[in-house]
């Protein structure tokens, strides 16, 4: 029986890896393409695929919310050229169930004091040069926005020092520095160049998110064994 279950594990890892290179490959294809909006729901299509393989092999409270996070990620992605304020708050969304999955997770005081200054330093720094680009009717939703994706990065780098926090932590930076570039192409220069930053910064920030849920239920799994 032990030997069947180890089976399953092997192939939904195998399908779980499939998926995460669904995603990286319809990233590369959306950047070349004179039409790169069905690449890129392939490659968000391939992100919750993987997150929700993962989840499968290795169920958690964490990674049921993460899985939730990465499927709200999907929306923002599907909304984003349709409605802005609708991509905004499904994305919102995504950070509200980042952030419960990091209280799963446990955190580190030291390091949530150290990433909460950082941060308020960084997003009041950020406000400030996009507040005049951002026109009147959408300043209360990005800064409401800034406020959502700092409390998630500054509690992913909180989280209790372990493999997955490492990757929880580069998930979340990547996520921060991606919508950097994605404020700076849709407020301030509307260059197609920020492409090459913010979707490949983005998608591999998703990627670990999901791929998270694997090394952190194999924590738990070991600690527990301990």
């Amino acid at each position: 029986m032990k030997s069947f279950i180890s089976r399953i594990k092997s192939v939904t890892n195998i399908i779980c890896v499939s998926f995460a290179v669904l995603t990286i490959l319809g990233v590369i294809a959306s950047l070349w393409a004179s039409h790169s909006r069905p690449f890129l729901v392939v490659a968000s299509t391939g992100f919750v695929l993987t997150s929700l393989t993962a989840f499968i092999n290795h169920i958690s409270r964490y990674g049921i919310f993460v899985v939730v996070a990465l499927i709200f990620c999907w929306f923002g992605d599907f909304l984003g050229c349709y409605n802005f304020i609708a991509s905004l708050l499904a994305f919102l969304l995504g950070h509200l169930a980042f952030i419960v999955a990091f209280f799963f997770h446990g955190f580190n005081k030291k390091g949530l004091f150290v990433s909460l200054g950082i941060f308020l330093i960084s997003s009041s720094v950020i406000f400030h040069w996009l507040y005049p680009f951002v026109p009147d009717f959408d300043k209360i939703f990005v800064f409401i926005y800034i406020i959502v994706i700092t409390a998630m990065v500054v509690l992913a780098l909180g989280t209790r020092s372990s493999l997955s926090q490492m990757i929880i932590s580069l998930g979340a930076l990547l996520f921060y520095i991606s919508d950097i570039f994605v404020a700076r192409w849709k407020f301030v220069d509307q260059d197609s160049v920020n492409a090459f930053f913010c979707y490949p910064l983005y998608y591999a920030s998703c990627l670990l998110f999901a791929l998270s849920i694997l090394v952190y239920k194999k924590q738990v799994s070991r600690s527990k064994s301990l």
